[in-house]
């Protein structure tokens, strides 16, 4: 039996019929955790909260002084370190390729040495090109 057979039996019956549809819940959030002094890193894409996100990520770079660079929504991110300790991130609605080359523009403008993308994810199911 479905929601309108149910709806029309209850309204023919004189009940009134309230219905709420609740949509599950998404998992949409993504983080990026960097550690400087060693470059351990921790990823994590696809969880529902950027509270999970962040304590994943965290958990994954393994080191108790890790920090979390970046976390999004619905995006791609990626963080890049520079050799001088500088890290940057950036993030596009896409594309991790995008999402990598604003980390890099961002950590150039900022580091006075070469600059890497140490991570990349997404969390809407971006794409790389």
């Amino acid at each position: 039996m479905n929601i309108q057979t149910i709806s029309l039996l209850a309204s023919a019956a004189g009940i009134a019929v309230n219905t709420l549809f609740i949509a599950p819940a998404r998992a949409d959030w993504a983080a990026i955790a960097y550690l400087r002094s060693t470059g351990s890193q921790g990823t994590i894409a696809e969880v529902k909260t950027a509270a999970e996100a962040a304590k994943s990520a965290l958990n994954i770079c393994g080191k108790s002084d890790c920090q979390v660079i970046l976390t999004d929504e619905r995006s791609c991110i990626a963080v890049a370190a520079g050799g001088d300790g500088v890290v940057a991130g950036g993030g596009d609605p896409e594309w991790a390729s995008d999402a990598e080359e604003r980390a890099l523009e961002s950590c150039n403008r900022r580091s006075s040495r070469y600059c890497r993308v140490v991570s990349s994810t997404c969390s809407n199911g971006g794409r790389s090109r």
